[in-house]
């Protein structure tokens, strides 16, 4: 089973009726805007922490009840992907079999050129909340140290990950990070954050299941290949 996440301003949501039944089924709705939506919702929140904020309030209330895998993305996703709205079941359908796969979506190696432990987010779309920290500062306090820079980023904050490692964090761990962002609607630890999800679901640490079975099938024919050779 699966949830399918969605972090919402004031966007429109018609997109949505491109969905699968199936997927419609798992959409949860969080919405920070002012306005009414003819879509169900799951819960409104305060406009802060943009959203980072909203996914770990998801994990934080869902912690002890996640479903196996989780989608998480803003609304809509046209303005940072190159598809289509008739597209979104493929491509969700391909995030969530990925997810099953390997635990956590695979992520971008192309933004890591551009991030140092200096990084700072001067101005985004107006005012910003500066942090107390850097970028690197900020990944030793609320990530970990020795981890620095991270290869791997879900840009914009699409990814999927498995309720595995999600729990490889305590609930606690995630509050943490929350209290962090919920000082303003554009705090500089939320561009951080989208851009350490990797690292704070372990998925740098995390073998899929799948290459430990191909790595148990090459075990087992070297076995076989030994005793054949042993016997000759």
């Amino acid at each position: 089973m699966y949830d399918i996440v969605i972090a919402r301003y004031n966007e429109s949501l018609n997109w949505l009726d491109w969905l699968t039944p199936e997927q419609k089924s798992r959409v949860k709705v969080y919405n920070k805007g002012p306005d009414d939506l003819s879509c169900p919702v799951t819960e409104n929140l305060p406009n802060v922490g943009r959203e980072g904020h909203t996914y770990l309030w998801y994990i934080i209330q869902n912690y002890d009840s996640l479903p196996e895998h989780v989608i998480f993305m803003q609304a809509p996703p046209f303005d940072h992907f190159k598809f289509e709205p008739k597209d979104m079941s493929g491509v969700l359908s391909e995030w969530i079999r990925e997810t099953k796969w390997h635990g956590i979506t695979k992520g971008s190696t192309s933004y890591s050129h551009d991030i140092t432990r200096e990084f700072r987010v001067k101005e985004y779309k107006g005012m910003i909340y500066q942090s107390s920290f850097n970028f690197g500062e900020w990944m030793d306090k609320f990530v970990e140290k020795d981890v620095f820079p991270p290869k791997i980023v879900h840009g914009c904050g699409f990814f999927g990950v498995s309720r595995k490692l999600i729990k490889t964090r305590s609930v606690e761990y995630y509050k943490k990070i929350l209290d962090d962002l919920a000082v303003d609607n554009n705090p500089e630890s939320g561009h951080y954050l989208e851009r350490s999800w990797h690292y704070i679901f372990n998925g740098h640490r995390h073998t899929p299941g799948v290459t430990k079975l191909l790595i148990l099938l090459i075990g087992i024919l070297l076995i076989i290949g030994s005793r054949i050779i042993y016997t000759g």
